[in-house]
């Protein structure tokens, strides 16, 4: 893919972004750390987008502290991270658009749709939990973070096992190498943190969605029977 980066400023500092295809907006957030470039080459991802792209307008961003965008004293909050988000689209100028959120993208992406019912027009959630605390027990989790934040190496080797059961060697150095590329051991761990500690249970309920034939919104609760 002919890849495009741009820059754009949010409250958490300058983000890259790309925008590739043409149709109805999509905004992609794909988790935990990202690299605009070194998700191309992953597994069949440049080839997904690709595909996307054939039918929408498909912008992906890295986050603060990730790939191509600002790397230094970044806040990596919650709130933070959805504040980027829709500044993202704000940069696209896109109004109303579709999210894709994976894994941690998701929890970003359900909490936006819920801050800005007249944004988000459709939501994909994939690989994602409403609780971060139902990843892994306290201890464990908390030996994760650890161990990420003090040897990036092994941090992301065990990162590997944890995202591809049984990885080959090549996949092991192909998404090790694409994970040191994409982020710090600080910024790895402190979005490891951060995810692990967010719970948008409360937020499911109040996802909206508009009815095409009218202009009166329902709960997504009734309106998307996998709530």
């Amino acid at each position: 893919m002919n890849l495009a980066v741009r820059y754009c400023s949010t409250p958490t500092g300058r983000v890259a972004y790309s925008v590739a295809g043409s149709g109805p907006p999509l905004l992609c957030e794909t988790g935990w750390v990202s690299h605009l470039r070194g998700q191309l080459e992953l597994f069949g991802f440049g080839t997904f987008i690709e595909r996307l792209a054939e039918r929408f307008t498909v912008i992906r961003y890295d986050k603060p502290g990730c790939g191509l965008s600002e790397r230094d004293s970044v806040d990596l909050s919650f709130d933070a991270q959805v504040a980027t988000a829709i500044a993202v689209a704000d940069a696209v100028r896109a109004d109303r658009f579709a999210m894709f959120g994976a894994s941690q993208g998701g929890q970003i992406a359900a909490a936006l749709a819920a801050r800005f019912p007249d944004r988000v027009e459709a939501l994909v959630l994939y690989g994602m939990c409403a609780s971060g605390a139902d990843l892994a027990p306290p201890e464990v989790a908390d030996s994760i973070v650890s161990l990420v934040r003090a040897n990036w190496g092994l941090g992301l080797k065990m990162m590997v096992g944890i995202f591809i059961p049984d990885p080959s060697p090549d996949d092991m150095e192909l998404l090790a190498r694409l994970q040191r590329e994409s982020a710090s051991a600080e910024v790895g761990s402190r979005l490891l943190e951060v995810y692990y500690g967010t719970d948008i249970r409360q937020v499911l309920p109040t996802i909206r969605a508009r009815c095409p034939s009218t202009s009166a919104f329902t709960c997504c609760r009734c309106a998307i029977p996998c709530w």
